[in-house]
């Protein structure tokens, strides 16, 4: 059989964009077995290997995404959690804040301070150099699990693999690593097969409700406190979860978050809400 004109002995052929899938295919049911037998340190270099969009290794990026991501499989790993996206960056003040949104599982108990201070505990091992009031915890439906400074950080972190941590979490990753190395392998021929372009990247989509955020603390909570709570609760459903999660944690624990309206916000109805809160924080600036 020739691989290059894909005819076979018998005189019969196939397609010769089959073969990039089937090379593929055969390195996935190969790097199977070897997967298996490597620690967790291996595993997450492996799972390393299917994002496209994964920055390279020895740049701050790279160190970035390692921390994330050991945090992310931490917090899965705990009792009550089934899934978890982290935030590293900086604060409003230039220190490293940390944002978590958990999904908590079904059969779980409801979420208690045990489990809050179990959280910034296992934060403050991971990541000593963070402080513990720069943690914000939040779970899937915007509730404020952990606030900023509202819990005090263990005093020594138990050692070992967080609550709840098994090693079975290596199967869904050995079966992620033969449906990535196959995704690649059709991406690449859709890519780079004759007549085929790449499509082009969509740019990055922008909140436009950024400025909250950005806002002063006082200034914000002064804007809020003179409209009703239903058009906080409007402006945190229409919010990125990150921008929400900020805009909650400028108004302080001490803000209740109000129930998400029925239905979204029309487009011209929101533009009217952002004109007033831009008009009201500038007037408040003035104030001052």
């Amino acid at each position: 059989m020739s691989l290059i004109t894909g005819a076979d002995d018998r005189g019969g052929a196939y397609p010769c964009s089959l073969v990039l899938p089937l090379f593929a295919a055969l390195i996935a049911v190969a790097l199977v077995p070897a997967a298996a037998q490597e620690s967790g340190s291996a595993v997450g270099r492996l799972s390393g290997l299917f994002d496209l969009n994964a920055p390279m290794p020895g740049t701050a990026e790279y160190q970035l995404a390692q921390r994330r991501e050991r945090l992310r499989a931490a917090l899965t790993g705990m009792d009550g959690v089934s899934e978890a996206f982290v935030i590293i960056g900086p604060g409003t003040d230039g220190e490293t804040t940390i944002t978590i949104r958990v999904r908590l599982a079904e059969s779980a108990a409801a979420w208690s301070p045990r489990m809050s201070q179990a959280v910034t505990a296992l934060i403050s091992r991971l990541e000593p150099s963070v402080p513990a009031d720069n943690l914000l915890v939040i779970d899937s439906s915007g509730r404020v699990l952990v606030p900023a400074g509202d819990l005090p950080v263990a005093a020594e972190a138990p050692d070992g693999p967080p609550p709840g941590q098994s090693d079975y979490h290596l199967v869904p990753v050995i079966v992620g690593a033969v449906l990535g190395l196959l995704v690649i392998a059709v991406a690449a021929w859709y890519l780079f097969a004759p007549g085929r372009r790449a499509a082009p990247t969509a740019a990055a989509e922008t909140d436009p409700w950024e400025f909250l955020a950005q806002a002063r603390a006082d200034d914000l909570r002064a804007v809020f406190s003179q409209r009703r709570p239903e058009v906080l609760g409007a402006v945190l459903a229409a919010a990125q979860i990150r921008t929400a999660a900020r805009i909650m944690r400028k108004l302080g624990a001490a803000a209740q978050r109000p129930a998400p309206p029925a239905g979204s916000m029309h487009p011209e109805v929101a533009a009217l809400v952002r004109t007033d809160l831009l008009e009201a924080l500038a007037a408040v600036g003035r104030e001052q």
